[in-house]
């Protein structure tokens, strides 16, 4: 449960984080994402455990160049949340690993996933709205959508992994 989560994260703040510099037409940036999230995939598959920390501190880079460029604000807090949620998830599971398998880990898993969603999401939220409480453009709504879009995948992604 807590890899396939963990996998969607991933490729979710690669995705976002792509489709963001690519609106704001800055392609070799893009390219960084693209290629930081392939790699973070890989070695997440043979379960490489120093990979999760360096992508962290690379999707901080890339939220930092977001503000930057001028992209519309809160794009930079949305792709902080999701490498800090994929970051989290990757250490998650690698306590788990670490500690032989719990004996309940698909319970640890779905509280620990469960706390997560209740600190991460309304904080970005809130971050959003208090950035755009000034000025709201159409990009906004863009970020928005894209936002709503990651968490609508991660929710259903949860629901499916639990059942």
């Amino acid at each position: 449960m807590i890899h396939a989560l963990t996998m969607i994260t991933i490729s979710l703040t690669t995705i976002v984080s792509t489709v963001l510099l690519l609106f704001s037409r800055y392609p070799s940036v893009a390219l960084v994402t693209i290629f930081t999230g392939i790699i973070w995939l890989i070695l997440e598959i043979v379960q490489n455990r120093y990979v999760a920390s360096p992508s962290l501190v690379v999707f901080s880079i890339v939220s930092s160049v977001l503000i930057i460029f001028d992209t519309p604000p809160g794009a930079a807090a949305v792709v902080f949340g999701l490498a800090f949620t994929a970051w989290d998830l990757c250490r998650f599971k690698q306590r788990i690993l670490v500690a032989g398998g719990l004996e309940n880990s698909h319970l640890a898993a779905s509280d620990h996933i469960k706390k997560l969603s209740l600190s991460v999401y309304p904080g970005l939220l809130l971050t959003i709205i208090a950035m755009n409480s000034t000025t709201v453009t159409i990009n906004f709504y863009l970020l928005v959508a894209t936002a709503g879009f990651a968490l609508f995948i991660f929710y259903r992604a949860l629901l499916l992994i639990s059942k």
